[in-house]
């Protein structure tokens, strides 16, 4: 913004002087206030972030101490119901199992023999245990190709 003034007199003068005195001076209470205000919302963000890392914290000790007395179910129980009134939840034991299921492949193949169509699932179950072991943390185990079970359709 750009202020005009046209001097024809001293006090016009001097007037105008004071009015730009008075505009740099709001504009520098002006960059004052908003180094204020971005100082103080960096400070709430920290401070979040350290309540978060505190809970965190608390969350981890508590959990080794459940583990190395035992305590396990009697501190799932505690933190499932007193997560519910918190703005911030305590962290959950969390642990590592391996989960073992028998998947069932139906293939439909068009073949001259009831070996051949044994020798055409074989490489269609081997196409789809490749994208199953590409998966993260799965791996597949398909039944030997003599173990299938080959029926005729009508």
């Amino acid at each position: 913004m750009t202020l005009m003034i046209t001097a024809t007199s001293a006090i016009t003068i001097q007037r105008e002087q004071q009015l730009r005195t008075e505009l740099a001076a709001a504009r520098e209470q002006a960059e004052l206030l908003r180094q204020r205000a971005e100082s103080a919302r960096l400070r709430a963000v920290t401070a979040e972030q350290r309540h978060h890392d505190d809970i965190a914290l608390i969350g981890e000790k508590l959990i080794a101490e459940a583990d190395d007395r035992d305590w396990c179910e009697v501190y799932d129980e505690f933190v499932d119901k007193l997560n519910i009134n918190l703005h911030i939840e305590l962290p959950l034991r969390e642990r590592d199992y391996t989960v073992t299921t028998m998947v069932e492949l139906r293939l439909d193949v068009t073949a001259t023999s009831e070996e051949h169509a044994r020798d055409l699932a074989e490489d269609l179950v081997r196409q789809a245990e490749q994208r199953i072991d590409a998966m993260d943390s799965i791996t597949a185990y398909p039944q030997e190709s003599h173990r299938y079970d080959v029926a005729l359709d009508d």
